[in-house]
């Protein structure tokens, strides 16, 4: 052992001193049979990652404690603190995001094949034509087997009959049988007495450490390192003591093979293009999945000053002496040739096939340069031109083409002007290149357009020396059971993923691209000297006479006479005028004096020129505290809303700053070319019409006017005028929709809702009617219709003998008298032989939020008087979570928009998860509504949510329907 080597392994054992000396304890799922099935490793898998991790141990001085993990899968023990480690981990993006941290280099490698019995000779490897019709056995407890099958087909346009089998089943058998062709399982099983063959590698990926502490992860990282340093198989030893077969069996490699991985020498790369990144990025993927597949260790070298031919003469000269060749050790891209054993190379199998036209001047046929044609007769040795990533190709092309002489130019177009001028007599070019980056018909004269195509494979020819010996077969052999772990023609999916033709562009694309670029650039400034030009006009639409005195801003004449020049000069655009106003602004006056109020319209003056300055706005401040604004409507409208929100927050912080507590409120509305709508004083009434209808919130504090507040306004009226008439028609109905346990499946309750079936309107929406109920004050009335409605349902039900189960109404907002409402609720309700279990009643969170005080007495008052209460709409207020103590509800209905978020957001899933325990620990039942899907019912299951509600068990049923539900589901 070296010096150097010993001091590396002192360095590695004194880095891991303090974690030998302590025994860091490192919490570690248990493995189970039930994770590691027969697809996988077998039913000793258990027993492999013991002794597996127990190695793994030792180097980093943990101490394992085993934690069982039944219940929840490795990312949610890992992220809730029950363990700090996991192995057998596929990396994603996804599970980065979120944390995860996952070991610098993989712990394995996993693959997925599709197997024939070795005497089967209808099937060999890579004929996938044999395949079409074959049947394919898989066990279902696997589901990336299907998977694996079904991209096959659709990827390779092949039809496979798929039969699933259960696990256990002997697949070997059936196949043995007749009754299946083929059968897919993990390339990590034996083999069983070598009585199959790989016919088709479906899947390869990797497995790694995972935890997410960064001090756990180093020290991991650490063990890794040292582990794979001092011996790459460790895994696939601890497999073969395990399963009790020699490794090369498991990882194809010989016992010679592995030794010499086991020494870790670098093997040089040999790039044969330079300079173009989109090939390095290629080369770097290639050879790093190599590298992770076979433990082998590479460096990258540039092909420059390595290119001779066999003669020793740079390249440019002759090639009749001989073959292409590199004189240095390394793996370089080539073809096979003749002069392979005199150049002492060994050749790996193709990693992807390359189409090359052979294009000549006018006046010679490619045919006359082939050797059994040949029908050149020139005095001297014809002259090609060929890009940089055609030599490697050329000892090919000198084995069946009569000598010749060729030089290396920069690009495709390049070879093909000067070919076509006739400087050279042929070129040699990348036909998939010429097809996509070149157009052949701008090149006359060019000789054999439609033939003359040759399918070079390329594969990667290998000179490695270990000291004096000779280890070039070798190496090849590692390279092509790596490559054959990979999907087939690996390194041209790279290419074609890294877009190589599109990024390596001729000369004249460049010229183009660089043309066109020139001229958006002069567009550009054309369009910013335009916007100056603008801008100074602009300006001299301000007059003295259109001037506010008090604020320096136009007046309202100067506004609409300088808003209607605009809109008449750019009589296509689209235009936002905007209103804001102060909200009780002559209180403000009353309160404070005239010179208050004077120096605060100043203050939003100041603030709306300092934040409009110079982008062409029209601005002015109008009659008394109204100003108006008027600027060019971006693209949508979500834009302008932004637009508008910042400017009014910053004139309500500008007030706030300047001592002045008033709330602006504000209004707009966009200009309609070609309409009664296109001028200033139309736009300015929309605007101010809008910004009278704000309420409070900054949404409500700005109104955008448009066609839907035009038919709400009339909606409103045409409710309004009908609603006594539609009582009077008995036009409102009530429905119930059930409410079901997730213990048993079984109706519990429902819930009243009203609807109603205008003579007028037809069907109106809920959501269109009750806001107008409520704002008119009708919404008291209708309440108490659906009370008499449902007490009459339930003495119903209970005269005829029928199951009864609660049902709880609504109680509006508006109800602001508790003491006045329960007398009336409750004298209602004793009309009718009923007790108080049968009917409960649902009070809105936000109700909360206007008035803790009242509800809470409300609430009072109704569960002394035998009712239960139920709090509707939870997490959809602006209430707290304090309101679960204070509050004396027995039941907390959860809002649909809470269960949505839980689906999408890890975040509000905890959320609502540790919400529903803690109202289960405070003696609440839990409900939850909008529940639409078996993946949201799963979700609530596993919070043991008590009830829920929604379409996936039953929409809002008639009293009939639901009288039947109940009876069914009882």
């Amino acid at each position: 052992m070296g010096i150097a080597e010993k001091v590396r392994k002192f360095g590695i054992l004194f880095c891991l001193l303090p974690a030998l000396a302590w025994g860091r304890s490192v919490r570690i799922p248990e493995p189970e049979a039930s994770r590691y099935n027969s697809y996988r490793f077998g039913l000793q898998s258990g027993l492999f990652f013991e002794q597996y991790l127990d190695g793994f141990a030792k180097i980093a001085g943990w101490e394992f404690e085993w934690v069982p993990v039944r219940d929840m899968s490795y990312d949610e023990a890992l992220h809730s603190g029950v363990i700090d480690f996991a192995f057998d981990v596929t990396r994603t993006a996804e599970r980065e995001r979120n944390g995860t941290l996952f070991s610098s280099v993989p712990m394995g490698n996993e693959y997925i094949e599709l197997f024939a019995q070795e005497g089967d000779s209808r099937f060999c490897s890579g004929d996938l034509a044999a395949l079409d019709g074959a049947t394919v056995g898989y066990l279902e407890v696997d589901p990336l087997q299907r998977k694996c099958l079904e991209d096959f087909e659709r990827e390779h346009s092949v039809s496979l009959v798929k039969k699933g089998f259960p696990y256990g089943t002997n697949l070997n058998e059936l196949m043995r049988s007749g009754e299946i062709d083929l059968r897919l399982a993990g390339c990590s099983r034996p083999v069983e007495g070598n009585r199959e063959k790989s016919v088709y590698n479906m899947a390869c990926y990797q497995v790694y450490f995972a935890c997410v502490d960064p001090e756990i992860k180093r020290e991991m990282d650490a063990a890794l390192g040292t582990m794979l340093r001092e011996n790459f198989f460790y895994r696939y030893d601890v497999f073969s003591r395990i399963y009790g077969i020699p490794t090369y069996s498991y990882d194809n490699f010989t016992e010679e093979e592995r030794n010499f991985i086991r020494k870790r020498q670098t093997v040089t790369i040999v790039s044969d293009v330079e300079g173009i990144k989109a090939f390095d990025d290629v080369n770097e993927k290639f050879w790093g999945k190599i590298s992770d597949y076979s433990g082998l260790l590479f460096s990258h070298l540039s092909a420059e000053g390595n290119l001779r031919d066999i003669s020793g003469n740079t390249l440019g000269n002759s090639l009749g002496k001989g073959a292409l060749g590199y004189t240095g050790d390394g793996i370089f891209k080539t073809v096979r040739c003749k002069d392979a054993s005199r150049l002492g190379l060994a050749f790996t199998n193709p990693c992807r096939i390359m189409s090359v036209r052979l294009l000549c001047r006018k006046g010679v046929s490619w045919e006359s340069l082939m050797r059994e044609t040949p029908g050149w007769d020139s005095g001297k040795m014809p002259r090609i031109a060929v890009t940089g990533d055609i030599v490697k190709l050329l000892p090919f092309f000198g084995e069946i083409c009569i000598p010749f002489e060729f030089k290396i130019l920069e690009s495709v177009d390049k070879c093909l002007e000067m070919t076509r001028r006739g400087e050279f007599d042929a070129a040699l070019v990348d036909d998939y290149f010429l097809q996509r980056m070149n157009d052949i018909n701008n090149y006359p004269g060019i000789e054999g357009k439609d033939s003359n195509i040759f399918s070079i494979p390329i594969c990667f020819g290998v000179r490695v020396h270990d000291g004096g010996r000779d280890v070039s077969a070798l190496v090849a052999s590692v390279i092509d059971k790596t490559m054959y772990q990979l999907p087939h023609f690996y390194y041209g999916e790279l290419m074609n993923a890294q877009g190589i033709y599109e990024k390596v562009q001729p000369a004249r694309i460049r010229f183009k691209l660089y043309l066109l670029k020139i001229m958006i650039s002069i567009c550009l400034l054309l369009f910013l000297l335009i916007l100056v030009g603008f801008a100074l006009k602009a300006r001299k639409f301000r007059h003295k006479s259109y001037e506010d005195e008090l604020t320096g801003l136009l007046n309202n004449d100067g506004f609409l006479h300088a808003a209607n020049r605009m809109l008449d000069l750019n009589p296509g655009k689209r235009y936002v005028v905007t209103e804001l106003n102060v909200r009780n602004f002559s209180m403000i006056n009353q309160i404070n004096s005239s010179d208050y109020g004077d120096r605060m319209l100043v203050c939003i003056a100041d603030e709306l020129s300092k934040l409009n300055r110079g982008k062409g706005v029209v601005l002015a401040r109008g009659f008394a505290d109204s100003f108006y604004i008027m600027h060019e409507a971006g693209e949508n409208m979500a834009e302008d809303s932004r637009h508008m929100q910042h400017l009014w927050k910053a004139v309500q912080a500008a007030l706030s700053s300047g001592g002045y507590p008033a709330v602006i409120l504000g209004g707009c509305a966009f200009s309609c070319p070609g309409s009664s709508a296109n001028n200033a004083g139309e736009l300015l009434s929309r605007a101010s019409y809008a910004r009278k209808t704000c309420g409070s919130g900054f949404y409500s504090n700005f109104t955008v006017f448009d066609e839907q507040i035009r038919k709400r306004r009339e909606i409103v009226l045409d409710i309004e005028s009908c609603i006594d008439e539609a009582f009077e028609r008995n036009e409102f109905f009530v429905v119930f929709q059930p409410k079901i346990s997730l213990a048993d499946g079984k109706v519990k309750g429902a819930e009243a809702l009203v609807r109603w079936n205008s003579s007028l309107h037809g069907f109106v929406n809920p959501s269109v009617f009750i806001p107008v109920f409520e704002q008119s004050g009708y919404v008291t009335r209708l309440d108490f219709f659906v009370y008499q409605k449902v007490f009459e349902y339930q003495q119903e039900q209970i005269q005829q003998g029928r199951p009864v189960v609660p049902i709880s109404v609504n109680v509006s907002r508006l109800h602001q008298n508790p003491e006045k409402f329960v007398s009336a609720f409750t004298s209602k309700f004793n009309q009718y032989s009923l007790t108080p279990d049968c009917v409960e009643l649902e009070l809105v969170e936000r109700f909360a939020g206007a008035s803790d005080k009242i509800l809470i007495q409300l609430t009072e008052l109704l569960r002394g008087a035998g009712f239960k209460v139920n709090m509707d709409d939870f997490g959809s207020g602006e209430s707290s979570l304090n309101m679960l103590s204070e509050i004396p509800v027995d039941v907390i209905k959860f809002d649909q928009r809470f269960l949505r978020q839980a689906q999408t957001s890890k975040d509000s899933l905890i959320i609502l998860s540790e919400t529903m325990n803690m109202v289960r620990k405070l003696g609440k039942l839990t409900v939850c509504e909008g529940v639409e899907t078996e993946d949201q019912v799963e979700m609530l299951r596993s919070m043991d949510c008590d009830l829920v509600q929604g379409f996936f068990y039953s929409k809002p049923l008639s009293k009939d329907a639901f009288t039947g539900y109940v009876a069914r589901n009882i």
